[in-house]
């Protein structure tokens, strides 16, 4: 069992395939939560991370009053609710592109403090993080290792 993982390229193998496992469990507690990361810039613009139906979003946030602190929040979903917040918050869409999981979106509104809120976010599926991920732990782990010579060839 030693001489299999010899070498980097099954040791590389072995971390991606985890990273694959743990990129698939958030994908299926997405099914059923939705959780956001908030990281706050310069207390204006803000980042939001948001996992939910089967879908990654990350948003960049302009104009808003953002707190300083980062937090993490989780909600269960129901099925009736769904993450679109251009349609919960009545926001007028600026452009919107969806092709093939991949989406982008820009588009503003009027805040509570009179500044216009600006958004853009960019969202993708979870399957092409999970698919690329397995296909090169499987690709490390199984393609069959160079045989280094033993010595360097003397002239």
């Amino acid at each position: 069992m030693r001489e299999f993982f010899h070498g980097w390229q099954r040791k590389a193998g072995v971390a991606t395939l985890v990273m694959a496992c743990l990129v698939t469990s958030v994908w299926l507690r997405s099914l059923t939560y939705e959780d956001t990361f908030r990281l706050s810039q310069h207390g204006t613009s803000e980042v939001l991370l948001i996992s939910a139906q089967q879908n990654v979003v990350i948003a960049w946030t302009n104009g808003a009053s953002a707190g300083k602190t980062p937090f993490w929040t989780s909600r269960p979903l129901t099925q009736s609710q769904g993450w679109n917040f251009a349609a919960a918050n009545n926001v007028t869409i600026y452009f919107d592109l969806s092709v093939c999981g991949f989406g982008y979106n820009d588009f503003a509104k009027e805040s509570w403090t009179s500044k216009p809120l600006s958004i853009m976010t960019l969202h993708f599926s979870y399957l092409f993080l999970v698919l690329p991920l397995t296909l090169i732990s499987a690709y490390l782990i199984l393609w069959p290792q160079r045989k280094r010579p033993d010595s360097c060839p003397q002239f």
